[in-house]
């Protein structure tokens, strides 16, 4: 039997209503360690006390690599009745039973007509307001200076609460419109969805401007009937979030939204870098008229970092002082190791080296402690987040700090080797401008100690990231290389996307391009030569035009992976690397 219900909770319901009605009936929840379907209902069946009078199979969608699975499935179909004599019955999504019809239709022609469970309309608008103060809630609780990737809420396509929500939405209609509470809710994640792509920007934008105003005007009303006090407030976090905490959320969204659009838009860097800072601020002063010290902490690096780049040395100062004590009080090592790296980079800009080269080791050795921590208690989310985020941005920036210091007190070698260490440790995706700060400085301190070889080869190094990050025009003879936009702005759990090179275009190749992505979408051509005499431009056509354009390619629903492979002599290990 197969059933169709796409809400967890009310098919926990519902099984429970069976196993009161009948005994025997059980249940075979699958998770992600499940090797397959057959595989964990024989391993069931062995571990069982009792033989069951009838089966549930739930949580398909938890599968690894849920259409092999299904396949498996399919072909083992008559397995299933030999191990056991009673009801079957398969728990599904829609999305899964969309799968169900691709992957496995023998396996579906075995069962009966599908049958289908929902709530009824009022507790469908309970179910998204539930699904939607869990996101407010997840986001309050994890905290970051970061655009939380849509996996660490658990939003990522495929997911359980992801499924719910669109199938909440779907069968509510336009009911939602009704319900303003709820719009501004949904406002907020159409904000989070275009946010995390490039040439949706000004629509998130307008998304988080109008779920915004509605939480402030809530607020508002809130705080006038006495709905909300100081002293609720104060126990807000184990509750529900309030229409203040929501507008605190949207606050930090915006922030995110100026501090990429900074990026992104370098001729309005400075007056998008304003905006950021008002918004982080009202963030983090919301949390602080709430009196909730830990939201402060991990908050308050958002508006930290905007002061950092706005070079406000003395407001940095003033934030970073308030911050160490916050992680200190919250016994938060990874972001204590960030407030020393705001100490020593303000004691560099004052000359105090020795001060600068103490805190920026005192930074590592913070880091180190919380990778201690982290590998003694591993499920400690937060913590694993903060360290991903400290290995991607911070640690090669607190090695840059130290490399300077080290310099200015006259050990020209063992700063060179420790920004040699800082270039490893930081990637231009991550972070492009402490990447290119720290080949700047290599450059001219290679230079400045006769190293003129190695001097050369940085600045050619340099000369290429600034072309592939679109930052420098492409001059010279050789193959055009794609260009790539950094993950400043994006989900940490979402590749950076190469783009077409403009050159491509501007020579009037992406016709080019448009004409070889629809011969390889079809399927009847197996394959394409590209010929012609060198120097018409092949190479550069494949690397910075074909090679991006297949990676954003889905035909028939397939998500294809372009490997550039030119090296023929040992072309397996190309294909490895």
């Amino acid at each position: 039997m197969l059933v169709r219900c796409d809400y967890q909770r009310l098919q926990q319901i519902l099984i429970g209503d069976l196993q009161q009605r009948m005994d025997g009936v059980q249940e075979v929840r699958l998770t992600s360690d499940t090797a397959g379907v057959v595989s964990a209902i024989r391993h069931h069946l062995h571990q069982a006390e009792t033989p069951p009078t009838a089966l549930m199979v739930t949580q398909l969608w938890a599968l690894p690599n849920l259409n092999q699975s299904l396949k498996d499935a399919n072909l083992a179909r008559d397995q299933l009745r030999d191990l056991l004599d009673c009801p079957l019955v398969f728990w599904l999504s829609d999305r899964v039973v969309r799968l169900v019809s691709r992957y496995a239709q023998d396996f579906k022609n075995h069962a009966t007509p599908t049958i289908a469970f929902s709530y009824p309309p009022g507790e469908l608008m309970c179910s998204l307001h539930r699904g939607a103060n869990q996101i407010f809630r997840q986001v309050l609780d994890l905290g970051s200076d970061r655009f939380l990737p849509d996996s660490a809420l658990d939003l990522q396509s495929g997911s359980q609460l992801r499924n719910e929500l669109d199938a909440a939405l779907r069968d509510v209609g336009d009911e939602i419109s009704q319900d303003a509470d709820l719009q501004a809710s949904f406002r907020f994640l159409q904000g989070r969805d275009a946010h995390s792509r490039i040439e949706e920007m000004a629509s998130a934008k307008a998304y988080y401007e109008q779920s915004l105003e509605h939480w402030v005007e809530h607020s508002r009303l809130e705080i006038e009937n006495s709905k909300l006090t100081p002293q609720s407030s104060v126990t807000s976090v184990a509750m529900l979030p309030t229409a203040l905490e929501k507008a605190a959320v949207l606050h930090f969204h915006l922030g995110l939204w100026w501090r990429a659009h900074a990026v992104l838009q370098r001729t309005t860097y400075d007056s998008s870098l304003k905006q950021a800072r008002r918004s982080f601020t009202a963030c983090v002063t919301i949390f602080r008229e709430l009196d909730q010290p830990q939201r402060t902490a991990q908050f308050i690096h958002a508006l930290a970092e905007v002061l950092q780049k706005q070079r406000d040395w003395a407001a940095l100062e003033t934030i970073a002082q308030e911050a160490y004590k916050l992680h200190q009080q919250t016994d938060d090592l990874v972001r204590q190791a960030r407030d020393r790296g705001f100490f020593a980079e303000i004691a560099l800009k004052r000359q105090d080296w020795a001060k600068g080269q103490t805190e920026a080791l005192l930074a590592l050795q913070l880091l180190d402690t919380a990778q201690e921590r982290l590998a003694q208690n591993p499920d400690n989310p937060s913590l694993k987040i903060g360290l991903a985020i400290a290995e991607q941005f911070q640690r090669g920036w607190y090695r840059y700090l130290q490399g300077e210091a080290q310099m200015q007190l006259g050990s020209p070698q063992d700063a060179i080797a420790l920004l040699v260490e800082a270039k490893a440790q930081t990637s231009p995706e991550y972070d492009l401008t402490l990447y290119r700060q720290i080949l700047d400085e290599l450059i001219h301190h290679y230079f400045e100690s006769g190293q003129y070889l190695n001097a050369f080869h940085i600045k050619q190094e340099r000369r290429a990231v600034e072309f592939r990050y679109n930052l420098r025009a492409f001059i010279g003879a050789g193959a055009v290389q794609p260009h790539q936009r950094t993950a400043f702005a994006q989900p940490l759990d979402d590749q950076t996307q190469s783009a077409i090179a403009a050159e491509i275009a501007a020579s009037g190749r992406e016709l080019d391009i448009k004409r070889l992505t629809q011969r390889l979408r079809s399927p009847q051509n197996q394959l394409v030569v590209i010929h012609g005499p060198s120097g018409v431009g092949k190479s550069s056509i494949v690397n910075a035009g074909l090679t991006p354009a297949l990676g954003r390619l889905t035909p028939e629903g397939r998500n294809p992976l372009p490997i550039l492979v030119q090296t023929y002599v040992n072309w397996q290990q190309g294909i490895e690397a």
